[in-house]
Protein backbone atom coordinates (compact mmCIF):
# COMPACT_ATOMS: atom_id res chain seq x y z
CA UNK A 1 0.00 0.00 0.00
CA UNK A 2 1.35 3.38 -1.00
CA UNK A 3 0.37 6.74 0.41
CA UNK A 4 0.16 9.77 -1.81
CA UNK A 5 0.82 13.33 -0.64
CA UNK A 6 -2.83 13.90 0.21
CA UNK A 7 -2.93 10.76 2.38
CA UNK A 8 0.20 11.87 4.19
CA UNK A 9 -1.26 15.35 4.76
CA UNK A 10 -4.43 13.82 6.20
CA UNK A 11 -2.44 11.53 8.48
CA UNK A 12 -0.40 14.47 9.78
CA UNK A 13 -3.59 16.48 10.39
CA UNK A 14 -5.14 13.52 12.23
CA UNK A 15 -2.00 13.06 14.34
CA UNK A 16 -2.10 16.77 15.25
CA UNK A 17 -5.77 16.42 16.17
CA UNK A 18 -5.00 13.45 18.42
CA UNK A 19 -2.13 15.34 20.07
CA UNK A 20 -4.46 18.26 20.83
CA UNK A 21 -7.13 15.90 22.12
CA UNK A 22 -4.68 14.19 24.46
CA UNK A 23 -3.46 17.55 25.72
CA UNK A 24 -7.04 18.66 26.42
CA UNK A 25 -7.78 15.42 28.25
CA UNK A 26 -4.63 15.87 30.32
CA UNK A 27 -5.72 19.39 31.31
CA UNK A 28 -9.26 18.29 32.09
CA UNK A 29 -8.02 15.48 34.31
CA UNK A 30 -5.71 17.75 36.35
CA UNK A 31 -7.78 19.01 39.30
CA UNK A 32 -5.35 21.78 40.23
CA UNK A 33 -5.27 23.15 36.68
CA UNK A 34 -9.06 23.02 36.39
CA UNK A 35 -9.42 24.79 39.74
CA UNK A 36 -7.16 27.57 38.47
CA UNK A 37 -9.18 27.86 35.26
CA UNK A 38 -12.45 28.07 37.21
CA UNK A 39 -10.98 30.72 39.52
CA UNK A 40 -9.73 32.71 36.53
CA UNK A 41 -13.13 32.58 34.86
CA UNK A 42 -14.74 33.72 38.11
CA UNK A 43 -12.30 36.64 38.31
CA UNK A 44 -13.28 37.64 34.77
CA UNK A 45 -16.99 37.33 35.57
CA UNK A 46 -16.59 39.53 38.65
CA UNK A 47 -14.47 42.10 36.83
CA UNK A 48 -11.28 41.37 38.77
CA UNK A 49 -9.11 42.01 35.72
CA UNK A 50 -6.98 44.80 34.33
CA UNK A 51 -5.54 45.65 30.94
CA UNK A 52 -2.39 43.79 29.89
CA UNK A 53 -0.65 47.08 29.08
CA UNK A 54 -1.15 48.24 32.68
CA UNK A 55 0.36 45.02 34.02
CA UNK A 56 3.34 45.25 31.67
CA UNK A 57 4.06 48.85 32.71
CA UNK A 58 3.98 47.77 36.37
CA UNK A 59 6.28 44.82 35.75
CA UNK A 60 8.73 46.94 33.77
CA UNK A 61 8.88 49.57 36.52
CA UNK A 62 9.56 46.83 39.13
CA UNK A 63 12.29 45.34 36.96
CA UNK A 64 14.06 48.68 36.53
CA UNK A 65 14.40 49.25 40.29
Amino acid sequence: MFLDEDDIRRLIEFKNFLDELLENLEILSDEETMKGIREGLEDIRKGRVRPLKELLVELMSRHQR
